[in-house]
This record gives structure tokens, C-alpha cells and sequence, in this order.
């Protein structure tokens, strides 16, 4: 399983390589609830803490299910950026 380690806490390594769109995660914001990895499982895992690690950019045909995990998080600490 992914980890977070520091440095990653905004986008993950994979994230950065490229892509139009990335998940960035608001951590003070997060609690680790886990609605999001439900939403997108393709793009984020939960950390063995049940924080989200954003697997990579998001492709075309995901933003649409990204945009509503975004939408879905209750305290509002996903967002989904231009890379």
C-alpha cells in the first residue's frame, strides 16, 4: 500500500508526472473519512490511517466521477486542480 511520506502532502509524486488534472487533498481539512476512495477507487487509496493517496493525474474520462467525489467530501479538503 501507498504511503504518504513528507513533501507528498499535497499531490502525490505520481500526480506531478503529468496529466491535465490531479486530485490535491487539504490535510488540516481531512479526517479521514474515506467517501472519496469510495467514489474514485481507481484514483485514491486509503494510507493504513484511512487517509486518501492520490494515485496519479486524472484522465479525461475520470474528471467527471473526480468532480463528484470533490463534491461529495463533507469537509471539503478534495479538490481537483489544472495541472
Amino acid at each position: 500500500m501507498p504511503r504518504l511520506l513528507p513533501g507528498e502532502g499535497r499531490v502525490s509524486a505520481a500526480a506531478a508526472e503529468g496529466g491535465d488534472s490531479v486530485l490535491r487533498v487539504d490535510w488540516p481539512q481531512c479526517r479521514a473519512r474515506g467517501l472519496c476512495a469510495e467514489l474514485l477507487p481507481e484514483r485514491i487509496l486509503l494510507d493504513e490511517w484511512g487517509y486518501p493517496v492520490v494515485l496519479g493525474p486524472v484522465p479525461d474520462d475520470e474528471r467527471a466521477l473526480a468532480r463528484e467525489a470533490v463534491t461529495a467530501c463533507p469537509r471539503r479538503a478534495l479538490r481537483l486542480v489544472r495541472s
